[in-house]
C-alpha cells in the first residue's frame, strides 16, 4: 500500500496553504457547499485534507483549475495557479480593482465586498430598513458586526442571508429579521454574560445556514468562484475575530 499524500505539503509547495488550512477546518457542510457551488464531485471522501485537496486541486473543477486562461486550459502542461493568482484573476473576472501591491487578504475582502453588494441588491435591497432595525433593536448584533470590520452593505448580506435561511423560499427577508433577532437573544440567553464574543460563535456555528443562502447567487464560472472566495474569506474572517476576542 502506498501512504496518503500529504496533501498540506502539496499545498505549500503550490502556493495555495492560506485557502486549504481555511477549508480543512471549516465545517463539513460547508465544505461540501463550497465543492458543490464548483462542481467538485466529493464521493465517499470524508478527510477533511483530501476534501480540500479536491476543491482546490480538482481538474477542470476546483479553483486552480476554473481561474486557468483558455491557453492555459489548452496547454496539457500549465502550471497550477497559486492563492494569489486565484483571488486576483476572480477580481479582474468580475470587475473587482485593486491597487497594484495589495496583499491577497485585501483583495478576498474586495471580491467578498463586490460579492456582498450584489447579493443584497438582488435579495434584500428593499429589506433594508428591517434589517437595519433588527440591528438597531440589538445592540449585541450590531456590536458583533462592527468587530468584523464589515460594510453596511456586507453586513446586510450577512443578516439577510441568515434570514433567508430561517424561512420558506417564497418568504422575504422582512419577515425573517425577527426570527434571527429572537435566535440570538435564545442563544445568547444562557450565556453567563452577554458578549460580542458570544454573538461571534453564534454566527460562526450558523455559517452553514448563512452558506446555504449565499449558495444560491452563484451563477456561471466567474460568479462561483467569487462565491467560493467569499466563502473562504468570510470564515477566515470570523474565525481569527472570535479567535481574537477569546485572547482579551
Amino acid at each position: 500500500m502506498t501512504a496518503a499524500p500529504n496533501y498540506r505539503k502539496l499545498a505549500i509547495a503550490q502556493g495555495v496553504a492560506r485557502p486549504f488550512d481555511i477549508l480543512v477546518r471549516m465545517h463539513p457542510e460547508n465544505r461540501r457547499l463550497v465543492a458543490k457551488l464548483l462542481g467538485c464531485e466529493l464521493h465517499r471522501c470524508i478527510d477533511p485534507r483530501a476534501q480540500a485537496w479536491v476543491i482546490i486541486n480538482k481538474n477542470l473543477w476546483g479553483l486552480q483549475a476554473r481561474t486557468h486562461t483558455i491557453p492555459e486550459q489548452l496547454t496539457p502542461f500549465s502550471r497550477n495557479n497559486n492563492w494569489w493568482e486565484i483571488v486576483t484573476r476572480v477580481a479582474r473576472r468580475v470587475g473587482v480593482r485593486y491597487y497594484p501591491g495589495v496583499g491577497e487578504g485585501e483583495v478576498e475582502r474586495l471580491v467578498f465586498e463586490q460579492f456582498a453588494e450584489s447579493f443584497v441588491e438582488t435579495k434584500s435591497d428593499p429589506d433594508a430598513k428591517a434589517i437595519d432595525s433588527l440591528v438597531g433593536s440589538h445592540p449585541v448584533v450590531q456590536q458583533a458586526m462592527a468587530s468584523l470590520r464589515l460594510s453596511p452593505t456586507a453586513s446586510r448580506s450577512v443578516l439577510s442571508g441568515l434570514a433567508l435561511a430561517t424561512l420558506r423560499a417564497d418568504v422575504t427577508v422582512r419577515d425573517g429579521c425577527q426570527k434571527v433577532g429572537e435566535w440570538f437573544m435564545s442563544g445568547l440567553r444562557w450565556s453567563w454574560a452577554i458578549s460580542v464574543n458570544s454573538a461571534l460563535k453564534l454566527l460562526q456555528h450558523r455559517t452553514t445556514d448563512l452558506y446555504t443562502s449565499w449558495y444560491a447567487a452563484g451563477r456561471g464560472n466567474s460568479s462561483k468562484v467569487a462565491l467560493a472566495v467569499s466563502m473562504i474569506y468570510f470564515q477566515d474572517l470570523v474565525d481569527r475575530t472570535v479567535e481574537e476576542f477569546e485572547g482579551c
